[in-house]
Formats: C-alpha cells, sequence, structure tokens
C-alpha cells in the first residue's frame, strides 16, 4: 500500500536509496538535508508498506545537475520484495507526480552493476545519457608512484587544518566542473 513518506520511515528509505545509488550516508545528515531542503524545489516522497514494513520507495525533486526544468527520480524496492507489484504501484504514483508537475524530463540513475534497474528503465522509456562506473585503485600492494615536478608532492589529509579542507574543497569544485559529464553545470 503507497503512503506518504513520513520521517519515522528515515531509516528505511535511506537503505532503499542506498541500495538504489550505492551511495551510502548518515541518517543525520539524510534527516538534516530534509529539513533544509529548500521550499521553492521540488521534492515528492512515496514509501510502499506490507504490514508495517517499508519496502519501496519512490521520490521524485529538484536535482542542481539536470537541465532546468528537470526533475530526478529515484525509485527503489527491496530485493526481497520485487517482482509482487511494488516498482509498478510506485511508479504509477510517479506518473502521477509528472502529470502534475509537468517537467521537461525526469532522469534516473541505475548502478552499472545492475542490469534488472537498467533493463527496468529501459522499458519505461528512459534512454542512456551517461554512464558512469566505479573505478578503484588497489593501493595495498607496491604501486609505482610517478614522478612529479619539482615542488609537488603527495599527502593524505590527516591531522590538517579546516583551512586545508576548505582548500581541497574548493578545487574538488573547479575541478569537478572540468569533468565532460558535468562540463557547464553550477559549481
Amino acid at each position: 500500500m503507497l503512503r506518504p513518506y513520513a520521517v519515522q520511515d528515515a531509516p528505511d528509505v535511506l537503505n532503499l536509496i542506498t541500495q538504489a545509488t550505492g551511495r551510502e550516508g548518515s541518517l543525520n545528515r539524510f534527516l538534516a538535508q530534509d529539513a533544509a531542503w529548500p521550499r521553492d524545489k521540488v521534492q515528492r516522497r512515496v514509501v510502499d508498506v506490507e504490514g508495517s514494513a517499508v519496502i519501496g520507495m519512490a521520490e521524485v525533486s529538484h536535482f542542481e545537475y539536470l537541465p532546468p526544468g528537470w526533475l530526478r527520480l529515484t525509485l527503489s524496492v527491496a530485493p526481497a520484495s520485487r517482482r509482487r507489484g511494488s516498482g509498478s504501484r510506485l511508479y504509477g504514483w510517479v506518473q502521477e507526480q509528472v502529470g502534475d508537475l509537468k517537467p521537461d524530463g525526469l532522469a534516473v540513475s541505475v548502478l552499472d552493476q545492475d542490469p534488472g534497474s537498467r533493463d527496468w528503465a529501459l522499458r519505461r522509456g528512459f534512454e542512456l545519457h551517461a554512464h558512469r562506473f566505479a573505478s578503484q585503485l588497489d593501493l595495498r600492494p607496491e604501486f609505482p608512484l610517478p614522478e612529479f615536478p619539482s615542488g609537488i608532492s603527495l599527502r593524505d589529509m590527516q591531522g590538517t587544518s579546516s583551512t586545508d579542507w576548505d582548500r581541497l574543497e574548493r578545487l574538488y569544485g573547479d575541478l569537478l566542473t572540468q569533468t565532460p559529464d558535468l562540463a557547464g553545470q553550477p559549481r
């Protein structure tokens, strides 16, 4: 049964979002982001419950890194509850929201290692726009580091000041918008 999201659903919804996006976050941060959500930005969320258990969730929301007029869709169903109609109920709700909000487009991100979710999105008319994948480099075995020009060195961030963290964040923000998939997007 679908019902509006309530704050007591936050732990279950956060788990479902983590499952869909692969990005973990703390419950406190999730709640703080919800509390600080700008009133003029779209964020609509619903949960699917079975008994007292949240088995699925859908959210249609504003996302800065989409074209103007577009909204982001996050939809997730617990693995044990799949193929029992929850995804269809949730997507029906999404279609109602799209009819009401009339966005120019809807974007969904699907994990590269989740072909079932990718197929689900393709069957509903979503098209591949960008392909992102997680890449990792295991540095435990001996790893030859490149030689850097004079004056350049590497260090970790242990024991650094908030000023160092601020400098790193500014650098990251500057460099991120230089990647092809974020070119021209807000910092």
